[in-house]
């Protein structure tokens, strides 16, 4: 029998030196399409993330016309949405390269794994958040103008409390 720990959280230790070995490469070892996946195809889905999120950052701070409400909630969901591909997607990425065991995540030691989930838990939250508000705001564009046109300078002035800090 396996000796797993979890101690109230997602990562726990795994002893797999009871399992025969057929056993152990089916279900805790990477298959060739997941190592490839992970070590390829994910590392360039983050490149890709981060430059289109980057790119659309350096806008917003250069072309001061683009500073609408809903161009200030898209920049705090595309920071939200470097977040969880740096977290989310690199830690898998590391994971591969670091172990050959699907579920271990030791590595990051138990406060690095609390601390990788937490921050994936908000960034996704956020992600969520911020789409409802983009949808709000649109939603009062088009069906409301005249009241959207009243609330629109109080929102650009509570969306620029965040920026006058850097």
């Amino acid at each position: 029998m396996a000796a797993v720990n979890y101690n109230d959280s997602d990562c726990f230790v795994l002893n797999v030196s009871t399992y025969s070995d057929s056993m152990v490469s089916d279900y805790f070892l990477y298959k060739k399409v997941e190592e490839v996946i992970f070590k390829i195809v994910l590392p360039v889905v983050i490149a890709f993330g981060f430059i289109g999120n980057a790119c659309f950052l350096f806008v917003i701070w250069r072309v001061p016309r683009t500073r609408t409400v809903t161009n200030m909630y898209l920049s705090h969901l595309s920071v939200a949405d470097m977040l969880f591909l740096f977290f989310g997607a690199g830690e898998k990425v590391v994971r591969v390269f670091v172990s050959p065991v699907v579920v271990d995540r030791y590595f990051f030691s138990q406060f690095g794994c609390i601390i990788v989930i937490f921050i994936l838990n908000v960034s996704s939250i956020a992600s969520l958040f911020l789409v409802t508000l983009v949808t709000a705001e649109r939603y009062y564009a088009i069906s409301r103008p005249v009241k959207h046109r009243l609330m629109a300078g109080k929102l650009a002035r509570l969306n620029s409390l965040p920026q006058l800090g850097s």
